[in-house]
């Protein structure tokens, strides 16, 4: 295992900035009203038997992940072993799902129509929260992977949903989450009357058509030019827009009773008023309304900018007025006259996105900023008077409900936040993102690690213990900082924590607690580094770590071995350059046993040393960049990966080359590269290899490197229990427990 100085952070913040980029490009400002919609009627549903397929339709939340109160113990509970069959060359094929934790981290959510439930998109799929309980009533696994730019819609009829992929926008009902359609595209839009759908696909000319669609089976119903649909709430138009090659913008009005062109008129994002007689236009820094009734300029406002901005824009719900959001500022324009009515200052963000999102009724202006080391946040402001409502600092995404009177944020860590807007009182749903587990007391124990924001803005970590296979709450931890290693010792007595927060710089920790004993954390390690790539792993249950670092007094980077507090020495690597050298460290990964190091580097090198000497042992050969290390459990064997995904696997006493294979490619993310802890793991006494990746977790035999079997479920991190009797993986920040049963066991 390895990490480099703020990828996990800056692929926190990758997400944060594509959630707000959805939410400010894709989201639009039109308001449009919602038809009220019967009563939900019940959607529980007999549970999931287990199935290896990711696509069996939605399920109800099991216990485990309804995230129960942790027992108040200092000693784990030792449930029974697992009745599964050990994990072999023959019996793999036979791995079944047991059970799962959490539904991943929140990205976008949206309420009912009939405002009895929240569904919520995240990194895993849809869940269903009902309300006002506030619990998460089922889930929905999406196929593949959510896309960067996360986008969720719901049909006025509240009958069906949109939700964007990584490979296009799928359709399901939102009664249980059943797939209707794939559809290609992005940034979906229902009709009014939830009969259609539009979404926008890149055609072979480059410039962007809006496809229309019959939300009941997806059937194609039209294609036309220009992207951002917007319709009008009579459904009787649709709006679209179209660059030219010379940037200037055009808004295509469409007759939706049979596609046919209506009219075109300057400038973008199209908003139609409530009683849908006018349209407005941006052009540059000046906001055109239109007379739909014979496409005629009825007022043309110049908001005077010094340079071109995106701008917010709504019609009042009377439509004497136009809201809009121009930089910082939110300004209220008389249509008669045009004249500005109002105009309220640091409304937004100066420096950052202009934008805005208002609520259906038009009485409340939502607002991004934008942060740098912590998201800015989402102000909430009362259009009347320009009052600030609420403010929320760690939140990337809003929407509102159907009747304007709450407000939906999604925060930095993962949660949903619902806003009431008359007082400002505000409450939770807690959906967990895992991203890091671990294995104990001999497979009978899951470790899982779930990021949040604290209450100062700073990433934390809780740590949960579950028996397993059962998936039974035991105790929760709780640890500072972005968690990046988890890892028991081999008694399972202890579990350590590693984590970092960087943002100009690094502040990495290892922290450990006893299992029996009980009581706070050892703070094992903790160490700060300045503003360059930092290259570090640790662990802690043997007291272990290491980093590179530039030598204060030389300025040449040096290999720095700590493993212990009384010890600390410095091993030169000539050859590990910094930055942005051609050689330079990219891997650092203890044995399992915490004696050797092995040190990976951009030059396809591989060093091993031994921790307690700090002398080197051996140097091998990988032929290729190196983004992942990986000690077998005995530390018998090492394997290293490479960015397109071949692996080279060497037997270590003595060092020999065992074999070489190739497996899916590693996504490259991150500034120079995504790295997902754990993506291949040794099983089954060595004999097999899982190798994990957004396409699924592969598993080949290592005599050969044949590939046996493969599941279908993204698999960021693969971890197998010291018994190889169950395995753990983390598919979009969910676990999905797995074994063997014995009815279909191959033995």
């Amino acid at each position: 295992m390895f990490f480099r100085h703020g990828c996990r952070y800056r692929e926190y913040m990758r997400l944060m900035m594509a959630a707000l980029t959805f939410v400010l490009l894709a989201g639009g400002c039109a308001t449009t009203p919602i038809a009220p919609t019967p009563t939900v009627a019940d959607i529980s549903t007999p549970t999931r038997q287990p199935d290896s397929s990711p696509e069996a339709v939605s399920s109800p939340i099991p216990t485990a992940a309804m995230t129960p109160a942790p027992t108040q113990t200092s000693t784990l509970l030792t449930p029974a072993p697992a009745t599964a069959q050990n994990i072999t060359a023959t019996t793999v094929t036979a791995l079944q799902l047991l059970g799962d934790l959490g539904v991943g981290r929140a990205l976008q959510a949206v309420s009912h129509p009939n405002g009895s439930q929240l569904i919520v998109v995240t990194t895993a799929g849809l869940a269903w929260v009902s309300l006002p309980s506030l619990q998460v009533t089922r889930f929905a696994p999406i196929s593949g992977a959510i896309a960067d730019a996360p986008g969720l819609a719901i049909s006025p009829d509240g009958q069906r949903v949109a939700v964007i992929t990584a490979t296009g926008t799928e359709l399901r009902r939102s009664a249980n989450g059943e797939r209707l359609a794939m559809l290609p595209g992005t940034n979906p839009r229902f009709s009014p009357d939830g009969q259609s759908l539009a979404t926008v696909v890149e055609a072979e000319t480059s410039r962007a058509v809006s496809r229309i669609w019959r939300s009941a089976d997806g059937i194609p119903i039209a294609t036309l030019d220009g992207a951002h649909p917007a319709f009008r709430s009579d459904g009787r138009m649709l709006a679209t827009v179209e660059r030219s090659d010379a940037e200037q913008s055009v808004t295509r009005l469409w007759n939706s009773a049979d596609w046919s062109p209506v009219a075109e008129v300057a400038g973008q994002t199209p908003v139609f008023s409530s009683d849908n007689s006018m349209l407005a236009t941006v052009d540059g820094g000046i906001v055109r309304i239109w007379r739909l009734s014979d496409i005629q300029v009825l007022r043309a406002i110049d908001l005077q900018m010094s340079f071109p901005l995106r701008i917010a824009a709504a019609f009042s719900a009377d439509g004497q007025t136009l809201h809009v959001v121009a930089g910082p500022d939110l300004q209220i324009w008389n249509i008669a006259d045009g004249e500005m009515q109002a105009s309220f200052a640091g409304v937004a963000d100066a420096g950052g996105f202009p934008n805005g999102r208002f609520s259906p009724d038009g009485a409340v202006i939502a607002t991004f900023d934008n942060g740098l080391c912590v998201s800015g946040g989402i102000r909430l402001t009362r259009i009347g008077d320009g009052q600030l409502l609420y403010q929320d600092r760690r939140s990337i995404a809003v929407t509102f409900s159907a009747d304007g009177s709450t407000a939906i944020l999604v925060t930095f860590g993962g949660a949903v936040r619902l806003v009431d807007l008359e007082d400002g009182s505000a409450a939770d749903v807690d959906l967990p993102g895992y991203t890091h587990i671990a294995f104990g007391s001999g497979g009978r124990t899951l470790a899982v690690a779930a990021p949040r924001l604290g209450d100062d803005g700073l990433p934390e970590t809780v740590v949960t213990l579950w028996s397993a296979p059962d998936l039974e709450l035991r105790r929760t931890l709780d640890g500072d900082g972005a968690p990046i290693g988890l890892a028991f010792d081999s008694e399972g007595r202890q579990i350590g924590l590693t984590s970092e927060f960087g943002c100009e710089g690094v502040a990495a920790t290892a922290l450990v607690w006893d299992l029996v004993d009980g009581g706070p954390p050892r703070d094992v390690w903790r160490n700060s580094f300045g503003p360059f790539d930092i290259v570090w792993t640790a662990n802690p249950p043997t007291d272990a770590a290491a980093w590179f670092a530039p030598n204060n007094a030389t300025g040449r980077p040096e290999l720095q071995l700590w493993s212990s507090a009384a010890l600390t020495t410095t091993l030169p690597l000539p050859i590990i350059g910094v930055q942005l050298e051609p050689e330079r460290a990219s891997v650092l990964s203890f044995s399992r046993d915490g004696r050797r190091l092995a040190v990976g580097d951009v030059d396809g090198k591989i060093h091993l040393f031994d921790v307690t000497t700090a002398q080197r042992i051996t140097s091998l050969v990988a032929g290729g960049a190196i983004y992942d290390l990986e000690f077998s459990q005995d530390s018998a064997l090492l394997g290293a990966r490479h960015i397109d995904g071949t692996i080279n696997v060497w037997r270590l006493d003595p060092p020999t080359p065992l074999i070489t294979l190739s497996s899916d490619p590693l996504p490259l993310d991150c500034f120079d590269y995504q790295h997902t802890v754990g993506n291949f793991t040794f099983i089954a006494d060595n004999q097999l290899l899982a190798v994990g990746s957004d396409d699924g977790a592969t598993f080949y035999r290592l005599n050969d490197g044949q590939e046996i079997h493969r599941i279908d479920v993204v698999a960021q991190v693969i971890v197998v229990d010291p018994t190889n009797r169950l395995m753990a993986l983390v598919n979009d920040e969910r676990v999905t427990l797995w074994a063997v049963q014995p009815q279909h066991s191959g033995e």
